[in-house]
């Protein structure tokens, strides 16, 4: 199963490098559309890459999480570092539940399917970690009210918002 890892690594790297080149030459000019063909290649040979990690093992929901996740957090530190974009607390806040997601996927424990209902076409899966996903949805919908109430013009940065609205959450929940 480490080889699998391996290759997925492998297309995710690939995937940001040609995602950074698609960057880097649409910002160099050119003739319009042939800065595309690397690009176009890189991402071919990531999605091989990550297709072959599958073919080891991966199950999908792991690997394709892990590949656009870390990817994309790879992609937004790389904005902020070469490509001059900002780097708030909202997006850094963002990359982290990104991390947090994917580092979730990889220690859920294994699920076993069970019969589905006669016509239903759909199978049941019993969720061994249903209290950790409840709590898991909760924080994420405390975050984003929270990050709704920040008032970019008040004094109040999104962290002290975040932090009022978690401790208030909490109180709520806890009935207080």
């Amino acid at each position: 199963m480490t080889a699998a890892w391996w290759f997925l690594t492998g297309a995710i790297v690939v995937e940001v490098a040609s995602t950074s080149a698609l960057k880097i030459a649409s910002d160099g000019g050119g003739a319009p559309g042939w800065y595309v063909v690397p690009s176009l290649v890189g991402l071919v040979i990531s999605y091989l890459l990550m297709s072959q990690s599958m073919s080891m093992g991966l199950k999908i929901s792991v690997a394709y999480a892990v590949w656009s996740g870390l990817g994309t957090a790879a992609i937004a530190v790389i904005g902020a570092a070469f490509f001059g974009e900002s780097l708030t607390p909202v997006k850094i806040v963002s990359i982290a539940v990104i991390i947090a997601g994917v580092v979730g996927l990889n220690l859920a424990p294994q699920q076993r399917p069970i019969a589905a209902p006669a016509g239903s076409g759909a199978a049941l899966v019993v969720d061994a970690t249903s209290r950790a996903s409840t709590d898991l949805v909760n924080a994420l919908g405390d975050l984003s009210a929270a990050l709704r109430t920040a008032d970019p013009s008040s004094s109040r940065s999104p962290e002290t918002a975040l932090r009022n609205h978690g401790r208030q959450m909490h109180r709520a929940r806890a009935g207080r």
